[in-house]
């Protein structure tokens, strides 16, 4: 069978790569002859898929847009179960990469675990969400495991209590190491490796010099990897100085 990008090619697609100030850099298809979508020839997986299914964060991060009171006060959305298995149906057997998050916290939403089991079947070759770790437990926990996420990266930024606490406003350090050790327990007795367990690390002046520090916890919960991102200042929150 000839490659998809063989016969992209052999269709017309052109990949156009554009950046835009505001959203990055990111791959657009355009049509030219004939306008069947690819999908529908190949069933080839293409898409990347990423989606909030909430609009609530249980936390009040001191950089986070979800500290905004404008944020905070609107009304509670959450998506249902009958939307998201349309939106399974529709669009998971062309994705290569599904992450159930773009900036609220999954586990708020009710229905999670059952959304991860659905996505789950349909073979997505990558299965992300991230999280703060704090509504995790152990009813959720195996059904995680079970549901063959890939990763979860934990928003994790001091290696310290009182670092991640001033930043991670509402969350308990303790807590959330607790719940890594327990979802690294519950792999271990279940018989698997993933998901594996990543650090999302925001660095700014209150944290930095705990970087090291936060290294090496990681290596101790047996976390995989740790990325580190700048801290976009909202004036609103007053974080410039960071």
């Amino acid at each position: 069978m000839r490659s998809f990008q063989e016969i992209k090619g052999h269709l017309g697609y052109v990949v156009n790569l554009k950046t835009e100030p505001k959203w990055g850099a990111h791959v657009s298809l355009q049509r030219s002859f004939p306008f069947v979508k690819v999908s529908r020839l190949l069933r080839e997986r293409f898409l990347t898929v990423r989606m909030d299914v909430i609009n609530r964060c249980n936390l009040h991060c001191k950089m986070c847009y979800f500290s905004l009171d404008e944020v905070r006060s609107k009304p509670r959305v959450e998506m249902s179960e009958l939307v998201f298995e349309r939106i399974a149906h529709d669009v998971f057997p062309v994705a290569t990469q599904l992450i159930l998050s773009a900036g609220a916290e999954p586990l708020c939403a009710a229905h999670f675990p059952e959304m991860l089991e659905l996505a789950g079947k349909y073979q997505i070759p990558h299965i992300a969400f991230f999280t703060n770790g704090m509504l995790l437990n152990e009813q959720n926990i195996p059904r995680i495991v079970r549901a063959g996420v890939n990763v979860m990266t934990v928003s994790f930024d001091g290696a310290t209590a009182a670092t991640f606490e001033a930043i991670r406003r509402g969350a308990r350090f303790e807590t959330v190491v607790d719940h890594i050790r327990l979802l690294q327990k519950t792999k271990a007795e279940l018989g698997v490796t993933a998901p594996d367990i990543h650090f999302g690390v925001v660095l700014m002046r209150s944290n930095i010099r705990e970087l090291p520090d936060i290294l090496r916890l990681a290596k101790e919960l047996g976390v995989a990897k740790v990325t580190a991102s700048h801290l976009v200042p909202y004036q609103e929150l007053r974080t410039a100085e960071e």
